[in-house]
């Protein structure tokens, strides 16, 4: 592991993590193995990100390093918007997901492999080398993506869980 690259990862994290607390966001930077976190990484607590009042839950990390390639890392931003939901609601968020990633710009909706949460996810490659406050920039741009992706359209997938929406509902609001 190269220590200037890691060094850069930890300020760039570290940064995120300051970007959030100062948008009074509650978040938190570790190590790996510090709290139980497998990763270093940035939690962050979201209030209210539905119109229920629902919470979500944010994770800022870098994927592994590449061999011969660890002058460029990739962050992944992570929000987690629900939890454990059943099957029926999978389904019904896979459905609202396919229609709203087509139009998203950057980042996806997806469950987890386990199919218990649902999250949005935006990556965003940066060559370590560059400018510091330039690779601090994309980072906290790319953390505030995906929150403000999560949150304005969460609402969306909720409605339809709930019954309150249909697909072609979604289908019709999002293209507009």
């Amino acid at each position: 592991m190269n220590k200037k690259y890691d060094d850069i990862k930890k300020e760039i994290l570290r940064s995120i993590k300051d970007m959030l607390i100062e948008d009074e966001v509650a978040a938190k930077y570790s190590e790996a193995g510090e709290e139980g976190s497998p990763i270093r990484m940035v939690n962050a607590l979201i209030d209210e990100m539905t119109n229920n009042g629902n919470p979500g839950m944010g994770e800022f990390f870098f994927m592994p390093a590449v061999e011969g390639a660890e002058e460029y890392a990739i962050l992944q931003s992570v929000v987690t918007f629900e939890e454990e939901i059943e099957a029926r609601t999978r389904a019904n968020f896979d459905g609202v997901a396919s229609v709203i990633n087509f139009y998203l710009e950057s980042g996806a909706f997806a469950g987890d492999v386990d199919g218990s949460n649902y999250v949005i996810k935006t990556s965003v490659m940066l060559p370590l080398d560059g400018d510091m406050e330039t690779l601090k920039a994309i980072a906290c741009l790319n953390a505030s993506q995906a929150i403000l992706t999560a949150t304005a359209y969460c609402n969306l997938f909720i409605k339809v869980a709930e019954g309150d929406m249909t697909i072609d509902e979604v289908k019709a609001l999002v293209k507009g």
